[in-house]
C-alpha cells in the first residue's frame, strides 16, 4: 500500500515507479550514446571515419560534440524540461551532462555562447536545456558563458516544420550582441535534426568577426 501512494510513473515507458525516480529500471539505460564520429568534423556516424560529407561545409559551424542520440530516453526528458518545467528532469540532466561533459577539452574556446530563445518563451518557460547545458561547460572548463546572440524576432517551433521550412523559418532571425571579433566560441544547443537553428547562429557569429564556431549538442535527431 504504501508503494502505491510513494510511487509515480515513469515519465518514459508509464510503469509504476517509486516517486524517488525518474525513470524504471529499464528505461534508465536507453540513454543511447554516440559512439562513431567523423574525426574531421565530429558529426556523428553509423562508423567511424576519418573525413565525411559533412567536412565539406564549413560556411557555419567547424566542429560539433554530440553526447546522445536523439531518441527514447533522453528526447523524453529533454521534452518534459521544456514543456512540463519538471524540476525533477532538471536535475537529472545536470547529473547526466556533468557526467558526459567531461569528456571533452572545452578550455579551448574563449566563449561558451547558448543558443537562444526568444523573450516572450523565456517567460513562460521555467527552464532551458541549453541554458543548463552552457552552465556546466562553463564551470568545468572555466571558460566565461556569454549571451552572445539574441531571436530578433519570434519564430515557429522547429519540430513543426519541414526541413525546407525550417531554414526559411530561423533566417535572419538572430542578432549579434556582443564583441566576437576573432574569438573561437562554442555554441550550445539542446537537440540537433535539421541544423537550421544552430546554422544561423554559428553563420551570424562567423558574420560578426567570430574567428571559429564548434557547437555542443546534448543529442542528435535523424530528420
Amino acid at each position: 500500500m504504501l508503494r502505491e501512494i510513494f510511487s509515480h510513473n515513469c515519465i518514459n515507458c508509464k510503469k509504476k515507479i517509486l516517486l524517488s525516480s525518474l525513470f524504471c529500471d529499464k528505461c534508465k539505460i536507453e540513454f543511447y550514446e554516440v559512439s562513431n564520429i567523423c574525426s574531421g568534423c565530429g558529426f556523428p556516424l553509423d562508423q567511424s571515419v576519418n573525413f565525411c560529407g559533412h567536412c565539406y561545409d564549413k560556411k557555419d559551424f567547424d566542429f560539433i560534440y554530440v553526447n546522445y542520440w536523439y531518441k527514447s530516453s533522453i528526447k523524453t526528458l529533454l521534452k518534459t524540461i521544456k514543456f512540463k518545467d519538471n524540476f525533477k528532469s532538471c536535475a537529472y540532466l545536470r547529473l547526466l551532462l556533468y557526467n558526459k561533459i567531461k569528456l571533452f577539452d572545452f578550455s579551448q574556446y574563449d566563449m561558451i555562447a547558448p543558443v537562444p530563445s526568444h523573450f516572450s518563451r523565456k517567460m513562460t518557460r521555467l527552464f532551458h536545456p541549453s541554458d543548463i547545458a552552457a552552465k556546466i561547460i562553463s564551470r568545468g572548463s572555466s571558460v566565461p558563458l556569454v549571451k552572445a546572440l539574441k531571436r530578433g524576432r519570434k519564430t515557429e517551433y522547429q519540430w513543426k516544420l519541414s526541413k525546407k521550412a525550417r531554414m526559411n523559418n530561423v533566417k535572419e532571425s538572430f542578432l549579434t550582441v556582443k564583441d566576437v571579433l576573432g574569438l573561437k566560441i562554442l555554441l550550445v544547443d539542446d537537440i540537433y535534426t535539421s541544423g537550421a537553428t544552430s546554422k544561423e547562429c554559428a553563420k551570424q557569429l562567423k558574420l560578426s568577426g567570430a574567428d571559429s564556431v564548434d557547437l555542443y549538442i546534448i543529442a542528435k535527431g535523424v530528420f
